[in-house]
């Protein structure tokens, strides 16, 4: 007997709380009511060629970040570049809005079990929600850098893609140094971003810069 495990459980508008799941047996995450009763399971696996149905696996090769902005809900993965986003209604009823793949995984199944090819382009680690926009940091770096360099830090982003909330691209960034995490202020004129290079450092970014040079 297998309980329900989650992390990163993160809380919308309307009271409602999403958690990705540690353990699936065919979707990735759980919605709960505001009393964290589980009410509702979603979120079908971005790659489902070779997995048996019904069968409980780790989701962790599935990570990626997570992110809501009043009660909706954008997941963009971390080994590939994919994302999607869920609307949640009052009453807990999800609904996919849409579902990109901005490149292709370049993977295989063995024994059951789904590797990625060390040419295989590393997807998105950091998002932020706007109002009218989303940004995360999307790396595009070949796993296989972090053996050519000996650094398992080769693949962090250094480039900060834009999209709207219909998941369209509007432009690329690059912030020239490694982002490993961000955020927008509240009146969203700022993002504030964390650079790993040469130092660990805060920098600000004015929004009208960016959008400005996409």
């Amino acid at each position: 007997y297998i309980k329900e495990t989650v992390f990163f459980l993160t809380r919308m508008e309307n009271g409602y709380s999403i958690g990705y799941r540690v353990l699936t047996n065919g979707t990735l995450f759980a919605l709960f009511d505001p009393d964290l009763n589980e009410v509702a399971k979603f979120g079908d696996y971005p790659i489902d060629e070779g997995m048996k149905d019904g069968e409980m696996r780790a989701t962790s090769f599935f990570g990626g970040a997570m992110a809501v902005r009043d009660n909706s809900f954008f997941f963009a993965s971390h080994r590939f570049g994919y994302m999607v986003r869920y609307d949640i209604s009052d009453h807990g009823e999800v609904t996919k809005t849409w579902n990109r793949w901005f490149t292709n995984p370049k993977c295989t199944f063995e024994n059951n079990n789904l590797r990625f090819a060390l040419e295989n382009e590393s997807g998105f680690y950091r998002l932020a929600i706007g109002k009218k926009y989303v940004y995360v940091t999307f790396s595009g770096v070949p796993m296989e850098e972090m053996f050519k360099q000996k650094n398992e830090y080769a693949c962090v982003p250094r480039t900060l893609v834009v999209f709207d909330w219909n998941g369209n691209v509007k432009g690329k960034f690059n912030l020239n140094n490694s982002i490993s995490a961000l955020c927008l202020d509240s009146k969203e004129e700022y993002l504030y971003v964390r650079h790993n290079e040469p130092d660990v450092s805060l920098w600000r970014y004015k929004v009208s810069d960016i959008l400005e040079h996409l």
